[in-house]
């Protein structure tokens, strides 16, 4: 399962799908965008399990936010050490919390204490249309680029300039700026 595909970057090219020269080098830029944008925003696939020892504990103490967004499902829970069971938490999955249920219950605040495992990112139904098209847009920018390839300057009509060799568009970069995950993705 992947963002985008060839036929979607050949559609954003103008290329007529029973035109199949470039659709090896297409399918490579396809590949390399897909990797690109799921690190940006912190996955290495679209979804990927989750342990945490080290939650952030919110409210009054009976609500844990879980860091990756969206979580899909929770593997195990454990709070003072101990194992939970699922009737002990549910999971809010428009908000990606945890909360606990039995009443007067709440969350360890002792290092160590916590361990969540859990699921996070999206099924192939509700991946965001943003980043189909983000990574849709910066395959489509590579190809473009394939041209210049190893170059590092070109001059035109008398004008010299530097190549990037890899350009984001900007309208990829103002999309990826939303997903960023701060917390595991310091720098790309």
């Amino acid at each position: 399962m992947s963002l985008t595909s060839t036929a979607r970057v050949k559609a954003a090219l103008g290329i007529p799908s029973g035109i199949t020269f470039n659709d090896t080098a297409i399918g490579y830029a396809v590949d390399e965008a897909n990797d690109y944008v799921l690190r940006a925003i912190g996955y290495t696939s679209l979804t990927t399990q989750v342990y945490v020892d080290r939650p952030i504990v919110v409210g009054i103490q009976d609500s844990i936010v879980l860091r990756r967004h969206p979580a899909l499902s929770l593997v195990g829970v454990t709070n003072n050490n101990s194992a939970l069971t699922t009737s002990d938490y549910r999971l809010d999955l428009e908000t990606s919390t945890v909360r606990l249920e039995t009443v007067d219950q709440y969350w360890s605040m002792l290092p160590g204490e916590i361990a969540i495992e859990y699921v996070a990112g999206w099924t192939e139904n509700t991946v965001p249309k943003e980043l189909t098209r983000c990574a849709t847009m910066i395959a489509a920018g590579w190809f473009n680029a394939g041209s210049k390839a190893g170059m590092k300057s070109e001059t035109f009509d008398g004008a010299r300039y530097d190549v990037d060799p890899l350009p984001i568009p900007a309208g990829a970069q103002a999309i990826l700026s939303r997903y960023e995950d701060a917390i595991y993705n310091r720098s790309r």
